[in-house]
């Protein structure tokens, strides 16, 4: 049995942090006689984002408050250096004794075991009805079934996504907050900014891409324009009347309209959404004259005739609109693009987190189910692991900054 009287020791100051103070302990381990005492002692730690270790009165009696807590450590966050493992803090103290180092190693693996402990939270950085959340749901309804606990979608939208993500890199690199990651938020719109709220590439943990998206342009039912060349035609006859929708400043739909003005030569007016769902509304209504966004977003309207579409960007037609001609067969090879989504979560994740997302991920994106559901929605699965989908990140800033500069196209 261990017995301590309450008492602590650390490596850098002489006094225990109190609520408020803003000193950042490092390496703080606490003996204390009861629980109550305990747990006392590792709140205040926590108000101070302090790294803690508390061993209990008997260790022969409390060894779930030893795990509790040496596990909460490695969720907290300092300002005064990466964070420690239970098992690092420990070993520096190895001269306490093996049977404290034992019951550290014991909570060490009962803390990396139990995730998730709690319900996940899935950000969707758009507004319910368009293409991230569609696949935002079909993803939390898989992954809550393989983690055995609820993921619970949370939608919140503005400035193309920036708003969301923005959150995301913040929040604390636990599991508990992951968000679906699109080509806007995080290769586009950012550098748009004077000034960026987060960095892309290395601001986030990238998990997994789970598709490709490709983009239907789509114009009013009532539009005279049947093919892409005679819209092109029409809005040359038009010029200065002509305006795209988007799903706001800096997202994918922004810029595949800057795409079409430049390889076109046009000059329509940019009306930007706070999603696809308004956007959509708008353009049905006539107040907009295309928009080019996703399959999951505009081919639902088309099939029920409240939508024209005159072109796919895609390689190949898509199989939910066989009549509708590529961008390529109509000739505009330079307006075959593509998006993407995948899941992403706040730098710092621990490593064994990200390999049982990423692997629950992998099973539900090889459901005959799930693909069937993406590929009706065009956007084919395309899986990239935790590495891959980082550099693949990294190569879509470099690829769409030239668009950018060239455009114009500025976040204010």
């Amino acid at each position: 049995m261990l017995i301590a009287p309450t008492a602590f020791t650390h490596t850098h100051r002489g006094n225990m942090p109190k609520r408020g103070d803003k000193y950042i302990a490092t390496s703080w381990i606490l003996f204390q006689r009861s629980e109550d005492d305990a747990r006392d002692r590792i709140s205040a730690c926590n108000g101070t984002g302090a790294l803690a270790v508390s061993i209990a009165g008997a260790a022969n009696r409390s060894p779930r408050l030893v795990a509790t807590i040496c596990s909460r450590q490695m969720n907290l966050r300092g300002s005064g250096g990466p964070l420690e493992t239970p098992l690092k803090v420990c070993a520096r103290i190895a001269g306490l004794g093996t049977i404290v180092l034992a019951l550290c190693a014991a909570a060490a693996v009962q803390g990396q075991e139990s995730y998730p402990a709690r319900p996940i939270r899935l950000v969707a950085g758009f507004p319910p009805g368009g293409g991230i959340d569609f696949t935002a749901r079909l993803l939390a309804q898989h992954l809550s079934e393989g983690l055995g606990q609820p993921v619970v979608v949370e939608n919140k939208p503005g400035a193309a996504g920036v708003i969301a993500a923005a959150e995301v890199a913040k929040a604390s690199p636990d599991g508990y907050t992951l968000i679906v990651a699109n080509i806007g938020p995080f290769a586009l719109a950012p550098n748009m900014m004077a000034q960026r709220p987060y960095d892309p590439v290395k601001d986030f943990t990238a998990i997994s891409q789970v598709v490709a998206t490709y983009f239907v342009a789509a114009v009013p039912a009532n539009h005279p324009a049947n093919t892409l060349k005679e819209f092109i035609d029409w809005a040359r006859q038009n010029d200065g009347r002509v305006n795209f929708a988007s799903g706001g400043n800096g997202s994918i739909t922004h810029l595949n309209g800057e795409l079409l003005n430049q390889v076109a030569g046009l000059k329509m007016t940019h009306i930007p959404y706070k999603g696809s769902a308004p956007a959509v509304t708008d353009l049905i209504a006539g107040q907009t004259h295309i928009l080019i966004d996703v399959g999951s977003v505009l081919t639902p309207q088309i099939k029920a005739g409240k939508l024209k579409a005159i072109a796919v960007t895609s390689p190949t037609r898509d199989p939910e609109l066989p009549d509708i001609r590529t961008a390529r067969e109509q000739g505009y090879a330079n307006l075959e693009t593509a998006g993407w989504q995948g899941v992403v979560g706040p730098v710092g994740m621990p490593k064994e987190i990200v390999v049982r997302v990423a692997s629950e991920l992998k099973k539900t994106l090889a459901k005959p189910e799930v693909r069937e559901r993406f590929l009706r929605a065009g956007t084919p699965v395309v899986e990239r692991g935790p590495e891959e989908f980082s550099a693949f990140i990294k190569s879509e800033n470099e690829r769409w900054l030239p668009l950018i500069k060239s455009s114009g196209a500025r976040i204010e």
